[in-house]
């Protein structure tokens, strides 16, 4: 049986136009990925916090595990010139993402910031396109 996020997405690609340019895969990040790739999208849960429940599973992340695995391996996984889109919130902690970003060797631009108020707290929810640089390969003069 294929998990319904997987699914879905394969189909709204196929919705888009984009199936043969898309591939929908369920792995644990990047467990069951091998090569690299032009677009990654990472939606991480916000919490630092160990789920209690089924329903805080997709909000919880404890201790970061995930997402800062997944700065430690995206390297590994980005072409060249590759994109990463992430969402992220500050009803997480915001610096430590910051944090991750500064050392992960991508550029970040803010795509969109949306603020708003979650249970009489002000919260600011972030889109960021990281991006891997292409470096040149320009070869030194008289070197073959």
């Amino acid at each position: 049986m294929i998990p319904v996020a997987v699914a879905c997405a394969a189909e709204n690609a196929e919705r888009n136009g984009f199936s043969s340019q898309f591939e929908a895969r369920l792995s644990d990040l990047f467990a069951a990925v091998e090569g690299q790739f032009d677009v990654l999208v990472f939606d991480p849960p916000f919490r630092w916090f160990r789920a209690r429940s089924m329903a805080e599973r997709g909000m919880a992340d404890e201790n970061y595990a995930a997402l800062t695995q997944f700065f430690a391996e995206v390297g590994d996984h980005l072409a060249a010139g590759g994109r990463v889109l992430l969402a992220f919130g500050t009803t997480g902690d915001i610096d430590y993402l910051q944090h991750l970003i500064a050392h992960s060797g991508l550029t970040c631009q803010e795509l969109r910031r949306v603020d708003g108020e979650k249970e009489g707290f002000p919260v600011a929810y972030f889109a960021y396109r990281l991006t891997r640089e292409v470096r040149s390969q320009r070869r030194r003069r008289g070197s073959a």
